[in-house]
């Protein structure tokens, strides 16, 4: 069985909000914060087509901040910029994949009734150092599921 790595080419994204918070104990640990260090936390709406696919949000640690405000609402990869502009390189990150039913704010972004089955893929991204730079909880709408399992 095989990982097929769907396209992201014709995804468009948008922030729709972003704010500083202290961290919280997982997020501290997580990033090799002390325990209340900033954190940035972004929600953003990708489009396929025009239409909702996915509901990320993610934390950033307080450090990327700076990078990350000033970028354009519709900027398609955060990651993406932060790579281009900072020179960070992803080393890896480790996806954990499963289903969760659509909160409220899930169901109104993607266009599905509330409790509707999501697949959820939590993820982190760390750099060459194996330091995190970004915590992420994801909801994608069944038929925009980023990979497919092939079985030979």
């Amino acid at each position: 069985m095989t990982i097929e790595q769907r396209s992201a080419a014709g995804w468009r994204g948008l922030t729709l909000r972003s704010r500083l918070a202290d961290a919280t104990a997982r997020e501290a640990d997580a990033f090799g914060l002390a325990g209340r260090d900033p954190v940035l936390h972004v929600l953003r709406l990708l489009r396929v087509d025009g239409m909702p696919a996915l509901v990320s949000r993610a934390t950033y640690p307080g450090w990327l901040a700076a990078a990350i405000q000033p970028l354009p609402d519709d900027v398609d990869s955060i990651m993406g910029s932060l790579e281009e502009g900072l020179e960070l390189i992803v080393e890896h990150s480790v996806r954990r994949v499963g289903a969760a039913a659509a909160s409220g704010e899930d169901a109104r972004l993607l266009g599905v009734r509330r409790s509707s089955p999501v697949l959820r893929v939590v993820r982190s991204v760390r750099d060459l150092r194996g330091a995190a730079l970004e915590l992420a909880d994801d909801r994608y709408r069944p038929e925009h599921a980023p990979e497919r399992l092939v079985s030979a």
